[in-house]
């Protein structure tokens, strides 16, 4: 009989499992699969948090601090010499250069980090097993969300306003691991970014001069970009 609860039948091995690496801020084509990944560690970001406790207060209280990096080691089949991106990556290890590391699990989530690389090492040989090496780095900066290319939750609305008011713009975008770039197009011109503008509110004075512009939000993540609704400036 039903409960009413369903099969975890979503549930995923990470066999799969995709380790990428490139220069931070690289495109998803100019990464590089990393075949012989091993593991991967912990994959996230937690924070930690300052006593704020007062005289007058009868428990703790606490602030949230920022978020710290984990700490990371990257485990990987030692290919000698037969996998040059491998050898590429330790070469860069070496020199503790800071790259962007790219994980794609089998279940669609991914995780975008920035990797600064502290060297490598030999793990003690097992005469029974293969010879696998690690990477060590600290993570500095992540962004988590799926495979796909970013959706559009809420519209930027149309808007009225009195010429010298303040006005403004916003979208939100599904989730948040996404890039915003506001653009602008006069009546009969075309659509250009406006410099600086990259928050999820576009706010600005109202002036005679943009009555019947438009405006609309270009949302980008690793995957894919979307365009909202062009919303028209009304200035009364």
């Amino acid at each position: 009989m039903s409960n009413g609860i369903p099969e975890p039948d979503y549930a995923k091995l990470p066999a799969g499992t995709r380790f990428k690496v490139g220069a931070v801020g690289a495109a998803l084509a100019d990464m590089v699969l990393l075949k012989d990944a091993d593991q991967v560690g912990v994959t996230g970001k937690t924070t930690s948090y300052s006593q704020v406790t007062r005289l007058i207060d009868t428990d703790h209280k606490y602030m949230a601090q920022m978020s710290e990096g984990e700490d990371k080691s990257f485990r990987f089949l030692d290919a000698g010499e037969t996998d040059q991106d491998l050898n590429d990556f330790l070469k860069s290890s070496e020199r503790k250069e800071t790259k962007a590391v790219l994980i794609e699990w089998p279940n669609k989530r991914y995780a975008l980090m920035n990797i600064v690389l502290g060297g490598w090492a030999h793990e003690e040989p097992d005469k029974t097993n293969a010879m696998y090496l690690t990477v060590a780095g600290k993570q500095n900066g992540l962004v988590r969300g799926f495979q796909k290319a970013p959706t559009i939750k809420t519209q930027p609305q149309d808007a009225t306003a009195a010429d010298g008011n303040a006005v403004g713009f916003t979208v939100e975008p599904t989730d948040d691991d996404v890039n915003v770039q506001w653009q602008e197009k006069p009546s009969g011109g075309s659509w250009t970014d406006i410099t600086g503008e990259i928050g999820y509110t576009l706010s600005m004075t109202a002036e005679t001069a943009k009555d019947g512009n438009q405006y609309q939000a270009v949302v980008t993540n690793l995957y894919g970009s979307a365009s909202t609704d062009p919303a028209t400036l009304t200035v009364s």
